[in-house]
């Protein structure tokens, strides 16, 4: 009897606790497994954590293995609470997303410029990753000159202001255009201060020529 009373003792603070935890929440926890398919995590709440590999944010051309092992410590975002087999779906790539984001919000804020590698084009712009968010670039941010065609861009890094950020709608609008011109007037006014500066000094040596 005491044995089934605990053992129901049990279920029951299982079910508080899986009731407890939250979608949305960050959790950290120790890898204890790697496969290809996914990474388990140990979460020292009684649960193992699991994060699919589209999950893990791995960059390009890099394997699991090659970013992560066994023992390491890894915070990720809970996507799913599964109480049939009492495990919890994570994601790390959406908490890498959520904390990209407040740099590139921090980033617009600052009008600070951003590194940023064109992924794709369409028609009317193209596409650039930084990190892990997607930002878009129209056509006619891409530069000072007309552009006709966004195909040679692929694959290229581009330095960029954040020139608009909602975050409701998940849009996030880059210009590398301001870059060059702030740096092609920055150039024209050297240019300029450095012709000014020399004829000050031809006239001066001129007119100590004459004195």
């Amino acid at each position: 009897m005491t044995k089934e009373l605990s053992m129901q003792e049990l279920l029951d603070q299982q079910e508080q606790l899986l009731n407890s935890i939250k979608v949305g929440e960050t959790i950290t926890g120790t890898i204890t497994k790697i496969n290809n398919d996914e990474v388990t995590v140990g979460l020292n709440i009684g649960f193992d954590g699991v994060i699919p590999v589209s999950e893990l944010n791995i960059p390009k051309n890099q394997y699991v293995e090659d970013v992560y092992k066994v023992g390491d410590e890894i915070s990720a975002v809970i996507t799913k609470v599964s109480e049939k087999d009492c495990t919890l779906k994570l994601s790390k790539l959406k908490l890498d997303m959520v904390n990209d984001k407040k740099e590139l919000a921090k980033a617009h804020a600052n009008h600070k410029i951003l590194t940023v590698n064109v992924v794709k084009t369409i028609q009317r712009g193209v596409f650039a990753a930084y990190k892990s968010v997607e930002i878009f670039i129209p056509i006619s941010q891409l530069d000072t000159k007309f552009v006709e065609k966004t195909d040679d861009y692929v694959g290229k890094n581009l330095e960029v202001y954040i020139k608009e950020l909602d975050a409701k709608k998940n849009r996030i609008v880059a210009t590398h255009r301001e870059v060059l011109q702030e740096r092609l007037d920055k150039e024209r006014e050297e240019r300029r201060a450095r012709i000014k500066a020399e004829k000050e000094a031809e006239r001066a040596r001129i007119k100590a020529e004459k004195e």
